[in-house]
Order: structure tokens, then sequence, then C-alpha cells
């Protein structure tokens, strides 16, 4: 309820006051829609642990995959928007359009489902894609996992990292640097698209650190690390409610961080207030009228 919540309002918001739409925040409503995925999925995941009933538990660990895939590739589209903002700032506005990255967002959507299918496609037709076939091979499941790993999680983690070290760098030269006056506009646009990058590398931080644990928990097993049956289970039960955690984080983070936005809801509240006053004092003033 509260990761449905906390994201929801970011929808409404949003969705409320046109001028929040920049580009990165487009990016980031477009992630509030992936997290919100992650409630049902963890209300799925209580109900069969508790019913003991794992009928459909493949189909709810791939989806919760594929959800994961999207925030990883949101967040890489994030790490690359705010180098370029940072690195081209006098070109931003006409290269980095809301219709392009709403065009980026549609194909990260699309990749990340359609990669996704082949672990849903039964044994009759493609059995070595199948990821909860028992029958399958243990190379073909060896390599599907080696693939999907590099391309899904290590190539997007590294170009993240990569980014970040490039904004830092870009950061601590901005601090030794001396504004003169021809300087001085340019260096508080990149003041500001500084510290929209730090907003963002914290949301990328507690992202990282959410998933950190179910990533070590995941390579072990990988790599046939010696682990108990049972050990294992419970270990990746932890990393999997950890790592669903960082639903939470876009949310609250970019409230604090975000002067319009919090302004934006601020306004929300208050108009949703008077709202509710208006409509108390009209009933009241109807039962008056009836008396």
């Amino acid at each position: 309820m509260v990761i449905a919540f906390a994201n929801g309002l970011v929808s409404v918001v949003m969705y409320k006051f046109q001028s929040l739409r920049t580009p990165s925040n487009i990016v980031l409503l477009s992630i509030t829609w992936a997290d919100m995925i992650i409630a049902p999925v963890l209300l799925a995941f209580a109900i069969m642990i508790a019913s003991s009933k794992y009928t459909l538990a493949c189909a709810v660990a791939m989806l919760n995959s594929t959800v994961i895939k999207i925030i990883i590739f949101h967040l890489t589209l994030i790490s690359a928007e705010r180098v370029y903002a940072i690195r081209h700032p006098l070109r931003y506005n006409r290269v980095v359009t809301v219709t392009r990255i709403r065009n980026a967002l549609c194909v990260i959507w699309v990749t990340c489902v359609m990669s996704s299918l082949p672990a849903f496609v039964d044994d009759k037709f493609r059995g070595i894609l199948a990821y909860c076939k028992q029958n399958q091979s243990e190379y073909s499941f060896q390599a599907l996992d080696y693939f999907t790993g590099v391309l899904h999680y290590l190539f997007p983690f590294w170009l993240v990292v990569v980014s970040y070290v490039y904004i830092a760098r870009v950061s601590l030269r901005q601090r030794k640097q001396v504004c003169t006056r021809h300087m001085i506009s340019h260096a508080r646009r990149q003041a500001r698209d500084l510290k929209a990058a730090k907003t963002m590398a914290i949301i990328i931080g507690l992202f990282l650190l959410s998933f950190l644990p179910l990533v070590v928990i995941l390579s072990l097993q990988l790599f046939r690390m010696r682990l108990s049956s049972r050990t294992y289970e419970k270990l990746t039960n932890i990393g999997y409610f950890l790592a669903n955690l960082c639903a939470l984080w876009n949310p609250v983070v970019y409230a604090y961080r975000n002067q319009a936005f919090k302004g934006a809801i601020r306004r929300l509240l208050h108009i949703r207030r008077l709202a509710i006053r208006r409509d108390v004092g009209s009933h009241r003033s109807r039962n008056h009228l009836e008396r």
C-alpha cells in the first residue's frame, strides 16, 4: 500500500501540473509506473508463501524480473540524460526533448517485455529458453543466464557507474573554478544540472544498495558456490525483499530533493482541502435550509 500510494502520488502530481513534465521527470514518471507493478507482485508472493501454493510462482518471478530490468534501463537512461545536460548545456533543450524521451521509454518497455517472453514459451517450441522447465540442459541454462546477466545487469550497471564518475569529476572541477562575469550564467545553469544529477545519484545509489544483496546471492548460485537449498532459499527471499524496497526510494528521495515537486504536492493537498471544506460547507447549508 505504501509503494502504491507513494508512486501514485508522483503520477497524480505529474498529471495535474504540466510544468513538471520535463524530460528527466518523464523518465521518473515511467519508473513510478514500473514501481507500482512491484506492489501486486509482492502481494502475490505473500499470498503464495502464506498458502504454500506455488502454481504461478514462475510467472510472478518472471514478471518481477521484467520489472527489475525495466527499472535498470530507466536508470541508465537518466544517467545518460544527466551527463548530456552537464556536458552540452546549450544544446540540451534542442536535443533532449520530451518526444525523444518518450520514444526511448517505449523502446525500453517493449525490449524488456519481449526479452522476457522466451521464458514463457513452452518446451514443445523452444524448451531450451524456458527458465521454469526442469528438463532443460545445464549448458543452455548457464548460457542464457550469462547472456541475460551481462546484457541486462552488468552492462547497464557499468554505464551508470561511468556516468556518475564523470558527473562527480565535473562537480569537483566546478568548485575549484572562479566564476568570472562571462561565466556566471553558464555556471548557474551547470549548478542546477549538477543538483539534479545529485538527486539522481541518490536514487541510483539506493537502488544499487537495495539490489546488491540479491546480485551477490544469485552470483554465488550462478557460479556453483556450495549453498544448501534451504540456506539459498532464505537468502534469496531476503534479497528479493530488499530489492523490491527500491520501489519506495524513487518518490521519497525525489520529493525531498526537488523544490518544485514539493511545492506541487503542497498545492495539490491544499486544493484538495479547499474542495473538502466547500463540500462540507455546502452540505451544512443544505441541511440548514431544509430545517
